[in-house]
């Protein structure tokens, strides 16, 4: 306490004053260090709200695209599921036998279910033997037709 100047004028004051204020800044700007000013934060903000415009407006363009392949994906997944089942329905078909022409009537989902309903279709149009549309008795009818008979097999070659 042995240092005590007595001020005399304004401008000893006035040293005296800045020089605390100086103290001041400096203890402030120690304590802040590392942080940033309110005009790099505002520049800062601004170029990060224009780059979250940038980015929004590509993620909804890239959104779009999406919607679209999905649409595409989900139609040709379905290409392929017919494909898929009308390969197997005429699989099954040629294993069973059944004409190419019935392989659009056969119904199903699943191999076995295509299978049961194709060897349904197979009973309905399994080949039905109708009796001769001649007579294989021979000789048994009147004698002019059994000579003409005779003629045309002795013409076969038989």
């Amino acid at each position: 306490m042995g240092d005590f100047k007595i001020i005399e004028t304004q401008e000893q004051l006035d040293s005296i004053i800045l020089e605390r204020i100086g103290r001041v800044k400096e203890s402030v700007r120690k304590e802040f260090e590392g942080y940033i000013s309110p005009e790099e934060f505002t520049k800062k903000t601004e170029a990060l709200n224009t780059e979250i415009a940038n980015l929004k407006e590509n993620l909804n363009k890239s959104n779009e695209k999406i919607k679209g392949f999905d649409a595409e994906i989900l139609e040709r997944d379905e290409k392929i599921k017919s494909y898929e089942l009308n390969s197997v329905k005429t699989k099954v078909a040629a294993e069973l036998g059944l004409d190419y022409k019935l392989v659009s009537r056969i119904s199903g989902d699943t191999e076995e279910d295509i299978r049961k309903d194709a060897e349904s279709l197979k009973e309905l149009f399994k080949p039905q033997y109708a009796a001769p549309m001649h007579s294989t008795e021979g000789n048994a009818g009147n004698s002019e037709n059994a000579a003409y008979l005779q003629m045309l097999a002795g013409m076969k070659g038989e």
